[in-house]
């Protein structure tokens, strides 16, 4: 049986269009389950809301959350690396929050493993036609330096959000570490860190783009092989909060 012992959600909170709030949390599963739900997380006032599953092949998830939102599938998801992982994207645009939210991945039939999920949020965002530049790419071969899609043509203001996973079964069990791509920033606790390694994943964010390509990329320790979606959102035509509400909250 292949081995993720981290269940691992990640939720990056903006409180605008041009400062992001980031909030981390990891949970450490350390045997196979049919599903898992995260912390209970304060959604109040984002209006769009993300999320990443990392399985292995041939195990489909089904996301659903506490508030019962309707998600749609990023336009490149799934996809496979290695023949032996596959990423998920969701989405929902003005969704139904509260002070409590939980996400929960649940597996295919009867199926038990051990996989993870990340979730991400902004706020500020259009509340209509704000999805733009989604795209997805693979490396061809185990690489330390991993570049995935590209974001193409986006609006000036746009938060994107790279969601990043890998297959590294190759050196499952060493200390492996990643490092967050140029232009962007990952949160404490937003990747896979349990020290088995046999696969990672995680979220990472640049906010209030210039309005040029965002290339997806990170580097890790390990040669690996990896595969990145990008998703920018457009900003609302006028921000509700001032620029200077930036804050970071980590585990």
């Amino acid at each position: 049986m292949k081995l993720i012992s981290s269940l691992i959600v990640g939720l990056f909170l903006c409180a605008n269009a041009f400062a992001a709030n980031v909030f981390s949390n990891k949970t450490l599963v350390t045997t196979a389950a049919h599903s898992g739900t995260s912390v209970a997380v304060d959604t109040t006032g984002t209006n769009f809301l993300a999320v990443e599953v990392v399985v292995f092949v041939p195990r489909v998830p089904t996301l659903t959350d506490s508030r019962s939102n309707t998600w749609t599938a990023h336009a490149q998801s799934p996809k496979t690396v290695n023949s032996d992982v596959t990423s998920y994207v969701f989405y929902v645009l003005n969704p139904l929050t509260n002070a409590s939210h939980t996400f929960t991945v649940t597996l295919d039939g009867a199926a038990t493993d051990t996989f993870s999920f990340y979730v991400a949020g902004n706020s500020g965002r259009a509340t209509s036609s704000a999805i733009e530049g989604a795209n997805y790419a693979a490396d061809a071969s185990a690489v330390t330096s991993h570049v995935g899609g590209a974001t193409g043509a986006i609006t000036a203001g746009d938060d994107v959000l790279v969601f990043a996973y890998d297959d590294n079964a190759a050196v499952s069990g060493s200390s492996m570490t990643w490092t967050a791509g140029s232009g962007l920033t990952m949160a404490a606790g937003a990747v896979n860190g349990d020290g088995r390694f046999t696969t990672t994943g995680g979220i990472e964010h640049a906010d209030n783009v210039a309005g040029t390509s965002i290339l997806g990329n990170w580097t890790t320790s390990a040669a690996t092989i990896g595969g990145s979606y990008t998703l920018a959102i457009k900003a609302a035509a006028a921000p509700s909060f001032p620029a200077s509400q930036g804050f970071f909250i980590g585990n």
